[in-house]
């Protein structure tokens, strides 16, 4: 993974996670 993916992966996985947190 160059980069750009592991920043776009790693911000992705953290929107989620506050996404599960907010619905919980």
């Amino acid at each position: 993974l160059n980069g750009t993916m592991g920043y776009a992966l790693a911000n992705f996985l953290s929107l989620r996670k506050h996404c599960d947190m907010r619905i919980l």
